[in-house]
């Protein structure tokens, strides 16, 4: 894209970017990693993503209804709503609480809606989070077993209905537990851990660009 034309598109997005703010209201615009987001609250939320060249708007309504969607309509004891900007683009992250499962949800604004990035479990009480992948573990397998017997052993728990699936690369075990252990991650390690194949764990963590957070009370509780 020339100079020229980039010019022009940048003008087009400063344009629509503050168009969209009510005359007359004070504006108070936050810029994040190094400028290449804009973002206002008031209310709503407004943010110009130059990586992308694209303006959106986020009401309340949507953040409660996205909430709602996958808290199955329970409503949060705590709830945390951020723009995340990196140079893969402007997220939407909210760190909440329902009952006892902590969610990470890392949403996309899109010109009508939002696009799922991840789903996981938060492991902070507050704040950025990244999560890990639900009811998924990786487990080292201990150098004297013979991988034969660990394989017979994960068909049985799939039997038992402990186990969905699972895949095996080198010596590490990538394990997918019932639906059961969705946020209980650590039941299904300790129930695998004890048969003594495995010397050790990690959750799956899940990754994202790195980038800036910023907090948006208005759409926090």
């Amino acid at each position: 894209m020339s100079k020229l034309l980039r010019g022009v598109s940048l003008l087009a997005l400063y344009f629509l970017f503050f168009a969209s703010v009510a005359f007359g209201t004070e504006v108070v615009v936050q810029d994040l990693n190094q400028g290449s987001c804009w973002v206002s609250a008031n209310g709503n939320l407004r943010i110009a993503d130059f990586n992308s060249g694209k303006a959106h708007l986020v009401e309340q309504q949507q953040v409660q209804s996205v909430v709602s969607h996958f808290s199955r309509g329970e409503r949060p004891t705590r709830l945390d709503s951020m723009v995340h900007c990196s140079g893969g683009g402007v997220a939407l992250v909210m760190n909440f609480k329902v009952s006892e499962k902590s969610y990470c949800l890392w949403m996309r604004p899109t010109e009508t809606d939002f696009e799922l990035i991840s789903l996981g479990r938060s492991l902070s009480d507050s704040g950025p989070c990244d999560g890990i992948s639900l009811a998924k573990l990786t487990l080292k397998q201990l150098g004297t077993i013979d991988s034969d017997k660990v394989r017979n052993y994960l068909d049985h728990k799939i039997n038992e209905g402990v186990v969905l699936k699972y895949s095996l690369s080198g010596k590490w075990w990538n394990v997918t537990g019932s639906e059961q252990f969705e946020f209980k991650e650590e039941d299904l390690r300790d129930d695998l851990m004890k048969s003594g194949y495995f010397e050790s764990f990690e959750f799956d963590h899940l990754r994202h660009h790195q980038g800036e957070f910023l907090k948006i009370n208005d759409l926090s509780l």
